[in-house]
């Protein structure tokens, strides 16, 4: 893998409201340099119950109208975000659900990438068990997911992998170590490394201490770095306790901007009951986080 992105694709409702998430993906197109396609998921007019002339409602000249009236929403939402000519690749319109239109817009364009926004305000119970676009995408999508919560006018300046030498971890390590060669060529983002390990118990009879634990783990995380040839330099960090405690607190900590985490891929049914590391860190994290899930690639 050369490059994990050559083009993105992103959601809008074509509203002022969209205009945040779209933004962001157009500057973050413009730092990796790749083409950005952008997708409506609207519903087609239908006839109301009783409408003495259905058959007006479904003419094609009809559809043409609310087609040319979308295209125009676009146009305007584009020159509100600041968007040049040529800058967004394309542009669809897909009478489907918006996460069903964006992952199938991503297959199409062979995207390595789909930008939502945050999660749907709302209880933390309800955002689990009701979801969101972003939710639904996060948990299903093959494809690695950049849930946006920055501006991305200018490179992070601190990015953060947590790992936890799994090989779907491992995968994700070398994706966005892949990611950050196309960022370094603007800057250079301070990178680390993060494993967290389970609190160690205080017994003594045990085969290893918890310094030698550590430094098991560090040597582990050492023999991973050493593969990836795009970054220069990545630091290495150790915590002890809940693994997404331990990685919204080292965010808080470091002021990171982006955290490249992959998921292990459960079952629908098991992440939408249980959670998981990811889906808690996309969640409860104030910076922006990119899901790489074991299909990508």
């Amino acid at each position: 893998m050369t490059h994990p992105l050559t083009r993105i694709v992103v959601g809008s409702s074509l509203a002022p409201q969209s205009d945040g998430v779209l933004a962001s993906a157009l500057a973050f197109s413009r730092l990796v340099g790749a083409k950005l396609e952008v997708v409506h998921a609207y519903v087609p007019p239908m006839p109301y119950i009783g409408d003495p002339f259905p058959v007006a409602w479904a003419s094609d000249e009809l559809l043409a109208d609310h087609e040319a009236a979308l295209e125009r929403a676009l146009a305007a939402q584009a020159e509100r975000v600041g968007a040049q000519p040529g800058e967004m690749a394309g542009f669809r319109l897909t009478p489907s659900p918006p996460a069903l239109a964006l992952e199938e817009a991503a297959r199409k364009f062979d995207a390595g990438l789909i930008v939502v926004g945050p999660a749907e305000s709302g209880s933390r119970i309800a955002r689990r068990l009701l979801g969101s676009t972003s939710d639904r995408l996060l948990r299903h999508s093959a494809r690695p997911i950049l849930l946006t919560r920055s501006a991305f006018l200018e490179p992070p300046r601190q990015v953060l992998l947590p790992v936890d030498f799994s090989l779907p971890s491992m995968h994700a390590l070398a994706w966005g170590g892949e990611l950050l060669r196309a960022l370094g060529a603007a800057s250079r983002p301070a990178v680390e490394a993060l494993f967290v390990m389970s609190p160690f118990p205080d017994q003594t009879d045990l085969q290893f201490t918890s310094v030698q634990v550590e430094r098991l783990a560090l040597d582990e995380l050492d023999r991973a770095l050493a593969k990836l040839r795009s970054v220069e330099s990545i630091g290495r960090r150790i915590r002890v306790g809940r693994p997404s405690e331990e990685i919204l607190a080292e965010i808080h900590e470091r002021e990171v901007d982006l955290v490249i985490l992959g998921t292990h891929g459960r079952s629908g049914l098991e992440r939408f009951m249980l959670g998981s590391v990811a889906s808690d860190v996309t969640r409860d994290a104030r910076c922006s986080v990119i899901i790489v899930p074991p299909a990508a690639g």
